[in-house]
């Protein structure tokens, strides 16, 4: 993990959350970044910028419960704002990286609901679907660097979950809007009389 100071004037993408492209900063601040050194280069995972943090926001207030599974930890962000909802019984996890649960989940809030599982999200789907346990919601965010080197991932994940938990309301980080603007076109369409 690093952190690294954004200095006053400049902007950062948002990723659309709350609808914005970007965030202006009036006052320089800092942010962490959890990277991971790829073969010769740094690839980032997750930040807490404004674009991360009301971007997991929005998820966690898509989600149904009671039972939630994360693909993904990340830095967190998204298990502190499904922490704060009372109606979930179950918050799991899958992270690929132990060291990633080792170093995240003592900044985590306590919640007996949340549970961690060291193992790869491709595999343990079929693994949890085969003995029968049931999601209400997904939430997918297994990618990192930018959104055309991750669209493979997302869609090797969308057809993960369509086999294993098509019933599941499945929502992915960095793709949601792309996917909500699709169902928006389709929905129009089945609704246009000709």
């Amino acid at each position: 993990m690093i952190r690294s100071r954004v200095s006053a004037g400049r902007t950062i993408g948002m990723n659309g959350a709350l609808g914005y492209d970007e965030c202006f900063h009036v006052r320089g601040t800092r942010y962490t970044y959890l990277q991971e050194n790829v073969g010769d280069k740094w690839v980032t995972w997750m930040d807490d910028s404004p674009g991360e943090w009301y971007g997991q926001a929005e998820l966690a207030l898509r989600a149904e419960g009671p039972r939630v599974l994360v693909g993904g930890l990340g830095l967190g962000l998204l298990q502190h704002h499904l922490h704060r909802r009372e109606d979930f019984d179950e918050i799991m996890t899958v992270e690929l990286n132990n060291d990633n649960i080792r170093l995240i989940t003592p900044f985590l809030p306590p919640d007996s609901r949340m549970h961690f599982v060291n193992a790869d999200f491709f595999q343990q789907i079929p693994a949890w679907s085969k003995e029968g346990k049931e999601f209400d919601t997904v939430i997918v965010d297994i990618w990192a660097g930018r959104k055309d080197a991750c669209r493979d991932v997302f869609g090797r994940a969308r057809k993960l979950l369509e086999t294993y938990y098509s019933s599941a309301r499945q929502l992915y980080w960095l793709f949601q809007r792309e996917l909500d603007e699709e169902e928006v076109y389709i929905d129009r369409i089945e609704q246009a009389t000709w």
